[in-house]
């Protein structure tokens, strides 16, 4: 039996996230998907293709009222009518996506909410957006258009508050980009990118003010978010194989310098990234018609593998916020376990716990890339060692041999050559992995 609970009388476990708890419905049953959650002046935004919840008319964005969604003004109408990300920028809130009105007004897939009424940015820009980011000062539209305002900027825009600008786009070889953060002062982008000034950049790219850069020797697999967390930036995967094959996501951190795996997602691909509690949680989820099971969850990462939050839901999620201690999910699902959920949910987290944080390099391999030797080293005993492949099969594994030793020798002579994962398991079943290259 399904039973409805407001967000105040909503209790968890304060001991940790419990897989036996349920996410909570939000307002009335929206019609369509969410893409979107982002907290304005105190209150729950969401944007999507919907256009009702009930019978109240929302068209693509609405604000959470207690246990309803209400319309702001019009909404946003005629064209695709589909909102992808919002943001808060100089007191108002940027919605993009794709659509050619926002209350009545032309505005072109961008437009701002003051808390009353909608205003345009410009003539906004020629095409979709997928993603909006704010940096030094300035808010930065990334997406698949080649204009912004009157000026030529091909899928990528800056806007001051008053004008649009464009970024020098010449060294940059990409199809779109869906996704930005900033780290270490730099400004990451993610998409169909394929090469910085004539070299494989392999789905991601830095733009440093003046000029692109490439991000090391970019990512195998297609990336699907990005995040800084505890001095690292973390990229959520995807790994395209046939039906054949069984895949494996991962998701992988970058110091600056290079990058190392940082967490696998099983059979289930990264979709959505946020922090709550210091902890790296997760919406993640698996396409249907694969041979595969359908694995769709909102998870956290302790430290050595995935924890579920609430129980799995029927559908993937699109995003996951965090907004005055309680953690949203939004994305292409409407049911879990029976329940209703309509495209949101809410859950609320443990006050005063924090989740454990992944920690980073606790065992060392060397050298890297290695020619078929790989010493493995460890401040604490290890259990077993296994090298997978990046499809997730095991090449090799060392169990007995591995029990209370700090230092081991793993014999990749035989190995083809490639990359591949290092999985080391310590006492208590912890789990942490690294990259290797074998030449």
């Amino acid at each position: 039996m399904c039973k409805t609970l407001s967000l105040v009388s909503f209790l968890l476990f304060v001991t940790h996230f419990a897989h036996s708890q349920q996410w909570q419905n939000l307002g009335s049953s929206l019609n369509s998907n969410v893409h979107s959650v982002e907290e304005y002046e105190g209150d729950v935004y969401i944007g999507g293709n919907f256009t009702h919840a009930g019978v109240q008319e929302l068209n693509g964005v609405a604000r959470l009222n207690g246990t309803s969604w209400e319309p702001l003004g019009s909404g946003i109408t005629m064209g695709l009518v589909n909102v992808n990300d919002m943001i808060e920028y100089e007191g108002k809130l940027v919605v993009a996506g794709s659509f050619i009105e926002a209350g009545g007004l032309t505005a072109n897939n961008i437009a701002q909410w003051d808390g009353n009424s909608w205003e345009v940015l410009g003539t906004g820009v020629s095409g979709t957006v997928y993603d909006l980011q704010i940096y030094n000062g300035d808010l930065f539209v990334a997406g698949n258009f080649d204009s912004a305002g009157t000026i030529a900027a091909d899928l990528i825009a800056r806007w001051n508050g008053i004008e649009w600008f464009s970024l020098a786009t010449t060294n940059l070889v990409a199809d779109s980009i869906t996704e930005m953060e900033v780290y270490d002062g730099h400004l990451y982008v993610i998409g169909a990118i394929d090469s910085v000034n004539g070299i494989a950049a392999n789905s991601i790219a830095r733009w440093s003010e003046f000029a692109w850069n490439k991000v090391g020797e970019g990512l195998p697999d297609r990336v699907n978010d990005l995040i800084s967390l505890n001095g690292v930036l973390l990229a959520g995967t995807t790994l395209e194989l046939n039906h054949e094959l069984v895949p494996f996501w991962w998701t992988y951190a970058w110091d600056g310098i290079d990058w190392t795996v940082y967490a696998d997602s099983g059979h289930a691909r990264t979709q959505s990234m946020t922090i709550a509690n210091g902890a790296l949680v997760a919406g993640v989820g698996s396409p249907s018609g694969n041979c595969y099971p359908l694995d769709n969850f909102v998870r956290y990462w302790s430290g050595g593998d995935w924890k579920e939050i609430g129980t799995e839901i029927n559908g993937y999620v699109n995003e996951v916020d965090v907004i005055d201690g309680v953690l949203y999910a939004v994305g292409h699902f409407n049911q879990q376990a029976g329940c209703s959920l309509s495209y949101v949910a809410s859950y609320r987290l443990p006050v005063g716990i924090n989740v454990p944080a992944y920690l980073v390099n606790v065992f060392r391999i060397s050298p890297n890339p290695t020619k078929g030797l790989l010493y493995v080293n460890s401040i604490t005993p290890m259990q077993s060692i296994e090298i997978v492949n990046l499809q997730g099969q095991l090449i090799l594994e060392e169990n007995s041999a591995c029990t209370q030793q700090t230092e081991y020798v793993v014999d990749l002579r035989s190995v083809e050559t490639g990359v591949y994962i290092v999985k080391v398991q310590f006492e208590g079943g912890h789990v942490e992995v690294q990259k290797v290259v074998r030449e």
